[in-house]
């Protein structure tokens, strides 16, 4: 049992840096600060790469911090719905 976890918890980490691509924002002409936070937490992304909360995207071109994305895709699986 413990093995098949394991290996569940390896593909989806493959999984998740196959599929997610870092992204740089620029905050000039943004209409509100909502663009700036994960879609999951809603709490500002980092942009450092010594940050585990980095912007990332799918992708659907749907951003997320990196440290949530992950988490999530771990949780629920290799897909999210865009919906």
């Amino acid at each position: 049992e413990r093995d098949k976890i394991a290996d569940k918890l390896k593909r989806a980490e493959e999984m998740v840096n196959q599929v997610l691509s870092e992204v740089n924002v620029d905050k000039k002409g943004a209409d509100t600060d909502d663009c700036y936070s994960c879609l999951i937490c809603m709490e500002p992304w980092t942009q450092s790469k010594s940050e585990e909360h980095n912007i990332c995207s799918l992708a659907c071109g749907h951003f997320f911090g990196r440290s949530c994305i992950i988490k999530w895709i771990k949780h629920n699986g290799d897909g999210h719905s865009s919906k």
